[in-house]
């Protein structure tokens, strides 16, 4: 992953001032796409998910123009389907990890005294029971205005699948690299 990260800064800074939009957007989703990709291969080993567990990982985005949390990247069990909802800061767990800019863990969402059913659908409960959601940080920009980039959220629908101990730091480091990636991209694009 961290080869990975390398190769795609080198890759973004080696950019002509005249490089295409379209280009440039294509390398970066490719980029998040094999730094996170590897993440649902080896689910099982990562995070302890069995067969016939469904899992979703998501990462967030804030938009500026929207000012909700959007889907950048998604992949997840083919066995659900998903409602693709963006997210208002501090709502549902999504907005909550936002606004509050702190890692957020639950081993049952139907025992949360925290989440709000209002934001939930129907298939909320079968589908995303459990839920490791992280603020993924810009260090120059979180420090100043205490807003992070977006939001890491991986999700089960079983009930313990996370642990704070096994997947706090390794999440809360995946979050980091995807920040220093995201930082890299904005920066070519002020610079240039």
């Amino acid at each position: 992953m961290l080869l990975e990260l390398e190769k795609t800064i080198d890759l973004i800074t080696a950019w002509p001032v005249d490089y295409p939009e379209e280009k440039k957007k294509a390398e970066f989703n490719n980029a998040i796409e094999s730094m996170l990709y590897p993440l649902t291969l080896n689910r099982a080993e990562l995070f302890g998910y069995e067969g016939h567990d469904l899992y979703n990982f998501c990462f967030y985005i804030y938009n500026e123009e929207s000012k909700k949390l959007e889907i950048y990247w998604r992949n997840h069990d083919d066995r659900m389907s998903t409602s693709n909802r963006n997210w208002a800061p501090g709502h549902g767990h999504v907005g909550l990890t936002y606004i509050q800019d702190e890692l957020k863990i639950c081993q049952d969402i139907t025992k949360s005294s925290e989440l709000s059913s209002s934001s939930s659908n129907n298939n909320d409960h079968k589908n995303y029971r459990s839920f490791l959601s992280i603020p993924v940080r810009d260090p120059q920009i979180s420090a100043v205005s205490g807003n992070p980039l977006g939001v890491l959220v991986f999700t089960s629908n079983r009930a313990g699948q996370f642990s704070e101990n096994r997947d706090a730091i390794f999440g809360t480091s995946i979050a980091k690299i995807l920040s220093i990636l995201v930082d890299e991209l904005e920066k070519s694009e002020k610079v240039k």
